[in-house]
């Protein structure tokens, strides 16, 4: 692997840690307009990606004029200095894609990694007057503080325009690992942590003691592309949770092998604590609690009306529930304790 300097391993966490930034664009009488976006990248463009409405200024003047700005900046700390803020000032061509005809495979790729770091925008994607916007960036100028700028060019600045992880929902996982295990009571139990994350288009487990870099497992299986491959109902028929159910089995085979026995099972994100609320509350959820949570979903699967069950709706929900009962029945955790 090649060695990345110090430099670009700032520049590559700023990308990381800031989740909006502000776009320039050219109104139709040349005037700059600038506004706030949350924005997010496509490791495999390597490309900036938007999801803007339709009947938003900036998108009328991007789709006029398609040479934009897009400013990413370090979050100002009181009392700090504000002269040396790092930030990344990148010049891109922005293009409108359509989820149909020639741009489809692009607007899937941004979709994924725009839900990926957003996941709760999924219901905005599927409104008509929404966008995604692909940005291909031509240039960047990154201040890195005081006295430390440099103007990338092209194959200086693609390379870093990528999540830190697999993808955003790694990142967040690294974080969530590493702050829980700074939690934990000294000495610390000699048992490895394993921290799970039910990410909307893969799941992912990171595991580790705090002492070395965590061991990453990930299953291509999430809360939302599970549902838009196999599902065609909302709630899900129960040949769709069959089916649902066959694939994070065949898929959860392949982790078996690599997780280290006996470790402590531990989850953060929001929707592992919906499902712990849903089952009964608390800070430990227990397999068999889980078990009478899977049958309710079920149950509103089969005719049931969700309402009477008291349970959330939407798709996400219930393959939250059914990814989580595998994992734990297939990888032999009698509980789930919440960060």
């Amino acid at each position: 692997m090649a060695h990345e300097s110090r430099l670009d391993g700032e520049l590559r966490q700023l990308l990381a840690d800031c989740r909006v930034a502000a776009l320039g664009t050219s109104t139709d009488t040349g005037e700059p307009f600038v506004s706030m976006v949350p924005f997010a990248l496509v490791a495999g463009g390597p490309w900036g990606v938007l999801h803007v409405s339709a009947l938003a200024a900036h998108t009328r003047h991007l789709q006029a004029r398609s040479a934009v700005s897009l400013l990413i900046m370090q979050a100002e700390v009181a009392g700090a200095p504000v002269h040396d803020l790092q930030r990344l000032t990148l010049q891109a061509e922005a293009q409108v894609l359509q989820p149909d005809g020639p741009d489809h495979a692009d607007w899937q790729l941004c979709r994924s990694a725009y839900l990926s770091r957003f996941p709760e925008a999924a219901p905005m994607t599927e409104l008509g007057d929404f966008r995604f916007v692909r940005l291909i960036p031509t240039r960047g100028r990154h201040i890195a503080g005081f006295g430390a700028a440099r103007t990338l060019e092209p194959e200086q600045l693609l390379p870093l325009l990528r999540p830190l992880g697999s993808s955003y929902e790694a990142d967040a996982g690294l974080r969530r690992l590493q702050v829980l295990l700074q939690t934990l009571p000294t000495p610390r139990p000699p048992r490895l942590i394993s921290l799970l994350q039910l990410g909307s288009q893969r799941c992912q487990v990171l595991v580790g003691d705090g002492e070395q870099a965590p061991q990453t497992l990930e299953l291509p299986v999430g809360t939302l592309s599970l549902p838009e491959r196999l599902w065609r109902h909302d709630p899900p028929r129960p040949a769709e949770l069959e089916a649902a159910m066959a694939e994070v089995e065949e898929e959860l085979m392949r982790l078996v092998p690599r997780l280290p026995v006996g470790t402590a099972l531990h989850g953060a994100d929001p929707l592992l604590r919906q499902i712990v609320e849903q089952a009964g509350g608390g800070n430990t959820l227990s397999l068999d609690a889980l078990e009478r949570l899977f049958n309710r979903v079920c149950a509103v699967s089969e005719g049931r009306p969700a309402v009477a069950e008291g349970l959330p709706e939407g798709q996400a929900f219930a393959a939250g529930v059914l990814i989580l009962r595998e994992f734990m029945h297939h990888l032999s955790f009698d509980a789930l304790t919440l960060a």
